[in-house]
């Protein structure tokens, strides 16, 4: 970025030195690559000795959201009779080039910054010039470095992206249902796929990958959706977004897509399947009422190796409430067990017309986030069951002499995303009763007082000394 000296800048009239002036849209510039707005590199402008100065092809930011600048020229309007002007060249957060003419004056000043936008060049438009010269550009670019995805300026509105929380552990295999943490299966027949967390097998940049093994239900289309909630989503009302999913498949499963999904009725209310009707190979899926694609999905062609897929630069409706991402093979000739999808732990969703950078977050963030959403006691890596051991387990003595009841705050350390449905399993029985240690008894459990903050869990018949146990899950999923 550049502010000239007398020496360099242009003498206009005699004596006069434009571009050694410094503007406030100078300092406009300058303070908005604090703000991570500025050119990451490349997109210089050139004069051609016309009215159509060159800009080289190159990428932009705009809030720290990079977009990708092609190369060509840009037209300044036909100078003024009397007096000379400044004109900007810039790139909106599309990278669609323009140039902002400036007001002509005697003592002219810079034209305001678009919203949005990126200053490359300022130009000094002297009264009835024909051409714009090299000495009329004065180079405006500062260069900004966005920093990695992984450090975490830049929102992925994925959850569990990584794959790498799996509260679940053993997968279900019904339509519509959760077989890990953030993300649902969704079955165009019973048993077309099954699900795995997968560490063999995983892009480079990953530690886990979502592995899909066509089932018994062979012949019939599969995927997996990822639901955005509403408070994390109404920053993209009105706004470009762009998917990055990196994928692996086998050959019967080269046609397999992605696709940003929006959903326009009630908040939240997208606990049902989106999906009406899978339809034939090579047409995409009819959604259900209130449901849309960002864009158009289309056959990626994914091969056997490893590789990113994007779909770039849809716009979300203003009035969308809900986003979802979807990730399915889109083929109906498949074969049970050896026919796999593979979706590699970087799925990453932001904002801007180009696909953001992979990102993986930090175990712990991700593990929180997933546990505002569902939260069980059960050891990390131990399936929700009954009889599946104490570790873990919810516990109290009960010190009281005679019968009596007893009732068990579960304070959950931060808040659920709303009430969650709440669920018993007995240690060490096939039942959702406490265990009485104790007696090698069971007593019946007891839901209520359940919030975002707790559940009280309570049973009666104590006697004492009763050494009481129980496991719980927590269910606030979409």
């Amino acid at each position: 970025m550049k502010i000239l000296n007398q020496a360099a800048s242009i003498q206009d009239p005699a004596g006069v030195y434009p571009q050694s002036w410094p503007d406030s849209v100078d300092f406009d510039i300058i303070s908005a690559a604090d703000a991570l707005t500025g050119v990451v590199s490349g997109c210089a402008v050139t004069s051609n000795a016309n009215m159509n100065p060159s800009v080289a092809a190159g990428t932009i930011a705009v809030l720290g959201v990079s977009a990708a600048v092609t190369g060509g020229t840009v037209t300044v309007t036909a100078a003024d009779a009397t007096n000379p002007r400044f004109d900007l060249v810039v790139s909106n957060n599309a990278g669609t080039l323009s140039v902002i003419a400036g007001t002509p004056a005697a003592v002219p000043i810079y034209p305001t910054i678009p919203a949005n936008s990126v200053v490359l060049a300022c130009i000094y438009v002297a009264h009835a010039a024909s051409q714009i010269t090299t000495a009329a550009i004065v180079d405006k670019r500062i260069i900004i470095i966005i920093p990695a995805a992984a450090g975490g300026l830049v929102k992925n509105y994925v959850n569990n992206g990584s794959f790498a929380v799996n509260q679940v552990v053993t997968p279900t295999t019904t339509d519509n249902s959760y077989p890990i943490d953030g993300w649902r299966l969704l079955l165009g027949a019973a048993n077309a796929a099954t699900f795995v967390q997968d560490t063999a097998d995983v892009p480079t940049g990953a530690g886990f990958a979502a592995k899909l093994i066509v089932g018994a239900g062979n012949n019939n289309k599969f995927g997996l959706l990822c639901p955005i909630e509403n408070l994390d989503m109404l920053d993209t009302r009105g706004q470009a977004i762009s998917l990055r999913v990196p994928l692996k498949a086998t050959a019967n499963l080269s046609n397999s897509r992605i696709a940003v999904l929006q959903f326009t009725g009630t908040a939240d209310a997208i606990s049902a399947d989106p999906v009406s009707a899978w339809n034939a190979t090579g047409t995409n899926p009819t959604l259900n009422a209130n449901w849309s694609f960002v864009g158009t999905p289309v056959n990626l062609g994914v091969t056997t190796a490893w590789a990113d897929y994007t779909a770039i630069n849809g716009t979300v409706s203003g009035s969308a409430t809900n986003l979802a991402i979807l990730v399915w093979n889109d083929a109906t000739t498949t074969t049970q067990t050896t026919d796999i999808l593979r979706i590699g732990g970087y799925v990453t969703l932001g904002l801007g017309a180009t696909a953001p950078a992979a990102q993986v977050a930090k175990f712990d963030d991700e593990w929180r986030k997933c546990r505002y959403y569902y939260r069980s006691t059960f050891p990390r890596g131990v399936a929700p069951a009954t009889n599946a051991g104490v570790t873990g387990a919810l516990e109290m003595y009960w010190g009281a002499a005679g019968s009596s009841a007893m009732l068990y705050n579960w304070l959950f350390p931060d808040k659920m995303r709303t009430t969650p449905t709440v669920n018993t399993f007995n240690p060490s029985a096939a039942n959702t009763s406490w265990r009485d240690v104790t007696a090698s008894s069971d007593l019946a459990a007891t839901i209520t007082n359940a919030s975002e903050c707790g559940v009280s869990i309570s049973s009666a018949n104590l006697g004492s000394g009763d050494h009481m146990i129980i496991h719980a899950t927590a269910d606030a999923r979409l």
